[in-house]
């Protein structure tokens, strides 16, 4: 199992574009995506570039302070194109 962490860091940086997970290298193997404490603004995009991580099992995008209703929306959008496993944890 591939697994990838990206933690925020006021000294070191956040991530704030969800595309830029699209740059992974391995990504048809990668299950696990930890993104926590980041300052992601277009979690959005993501129901674009999911079909990239066709093994992906879980995405941690904890602390971005996404709202709920925005979230939902994209797990929805996500199930339908075939990641009805995939688990996404936020709050």
């Amino acid at each position: 199992m591939e697994e990838f962490f990206i933690k925020g860091n006021k000294d070191k940086g956040f991530l704030t574009d969800i595309k830029e997970i699209k740059f992974l290298k391995g990504k048809k193997n990668i299950e696990k995506i930890v993104l926590k404490q980041n300052k992601i603004n277009n979690i959005e995009e993501l129901v674009d570039i999911i079909n990239l991580f066709p093994n992906l099992k879980l995405l941690n995008i904890e602390d971005n302070d996404i709202e709920k209703g925005i979230i939902e929306k994209v797990i929805a959008q996500i199930k339908i194109k075939g990641f009805e496993k995939l688990k996404i944890i936020y709050n």
